[in-house]
């Protein structure tokens, strides 16, 4: 009998059932599996790094903007492409943090991939969620962060408190989608969206994976789940005390027990859910641009788990497995078609495309003081960011 890694994969699953980045799978493997092999198959172009701007607070960013009623919700359309023979195909993957987070729909995570199989290319894009983009709405433009715009498409408040369906998300998402065509300049063809509250159970059930992490990274204040509210010691009168006077992270800094100190040091290093979490979401010491870098180098060890594991032999399987952790609109008959084209895409060029500060954005502040990102055209410009894309995925 041949043995079959993949079945033992799902037979385990069942016990972990869904989470976030599992969810990437299916993403990979329409979107490309040559990040396995992307040190020693494909040239590389990643685009150069911005200097950081850390985050200064873990509550900032975290509401939802006020939307005009007469917000203009683009219809959801399934695609007619055909995968099976279309040069292109253009995939959103968007990570949020689900029900019981604070801003649980914001997401966090925007990454566009595309596949060129007329010219043998693949690549893929992230876009910083402090992008500031406009949104049509009956009464004139919105605007707000591009981070919004599900929760915005999804019409749900700041602190979900359940998850929604497959149909409403994926319906929320073409919001998400609208904004990204109006950055990038490419229209995505499906979307693959991931629920990062269930992100260390799907890592588990992969028994860890094997990241390798270019860049030192130290936090010192990586909140710890359950202590939020501990005191630390003080007393009641003397937390209300410190609220008077102090705000944002200058007060969250006065609560040490709440949080833990994060280190992490070039090279291979195995981490279990809980740690590729921290990985991932560590905000305080890097920009969310080190973020997206560091979510491409997790995507890279979960596809080095996937062929462990012989996904794309296994599509019914794998797709049945994988819609657990997800929700998209690629279906089983889409990974089918698609599957026979994948095996060329070990020569396919590659390109890793982080929109920053130091290529075509330009940071700003909102009206009411929050940071954000423009064009550096200018606002609602979107032609130099579009032109800096094309130019990379050229190469």
């Amino acid at each position: 009998m041949i043995h079959n890694p993949f079945t033992k994969f799902k037979i385990n699953l069942p016990f972990r059932k869904r989470f976030l980045f599992i969810g990437i799978g299916v993403f990979v493997v329409v979107a490309g599996l040559s990040w396995y092999f992307f040190s020693t198959n494909a040239k590389a172009q990643l685009s150069p790094e911005a200097t950081p701007e850390p985050t200064p607070s873990l509550l900032d960013d975290r509401a939802i903007p006020e939307a005009p009623a007469d917000l203009e919700l683009p219809e959801p359309t399934a695609t007619t492409k055909d995968v099976s023979t279309a040069e292109t195909i253009n995939i959103l993957l968007l990570g949020y943090g689900g029900a019981g987070h604070q801003g649980g729909f914001l997401t966090d995570v925007i990454l566009l991939a595309q596949i060129d199989f007329t010219h043998k290319r693949f690549g893929l894009i992230h876009i910083p969620r402090d992008v500031w983009v406009t949104l049509p709405s009956g009464t004139g433009d919105f605007s707000t962060k591009i981070n919004a715009a599900l929760p915005l498409g999804l019409k749900q408040g700041n602190y979900p408190t359940e998850d929604v369906a497959k149909d409403t998300i994926i319906r929320g998402s073409y919001l998400v989608k609208q904004s990204v065509s109006q950055v990038t300049g490419i229209t995505p063809d499906f979307v693959v969206t991931v629920d990062f509250a269930r992100f260390s159970q799907a890592i588990n059930a992969l028994r860890g994976i094997d990241v390798n992490v270019l860049k030192t990274l130290n936090d010192p204040w990586y909140p710890i789940t359950g202590r939020e509210l501990e005191l630390c010691g003080k007393t009641p009168e003397e937390v209300t005390e410190l609220s008077n006077t102090l705000s944002g992270f200058e007060l969250e800094k006065q609560f040490p027990c709440r949080y833990e100190e994060l280190n992490f040091t070039p090279g291979i290093t195995h981490m279990d859910g809980d740690t590729v979490l921290k990985f991932v979401r560590s905000r305080h010491t890097t920009s969310d641009f080190d973020r997206g870098e560091r979510q491409i180098q997790v995507i890279e060890a979960i596809v080095a788990k996937l062929f462990e594991l012989d996904a794309l032999n296994h599509q019914a399987e794998f797709y049945a497995t994988l819609t657990k952790a997800v929700k998209t609109d690629v279906t089983v008959d889409h990974l089918a078609a698609v599957a026979p084209r994948l095996t060329s895409l070990l020569q396919f060029t590659t390109a890793k495309i982080s929109l920053s500060t130091a290529n075509v954005l330009v940071s700003t502040k909102t009206s009411s003081g929050a940071f954000a990102l423009l064009s550096k055209g200018g606002e609602d410009n979107w032609q130099t960011v579009q032109q800096y894309i094309a130019s990379q995925l050229s190469k």
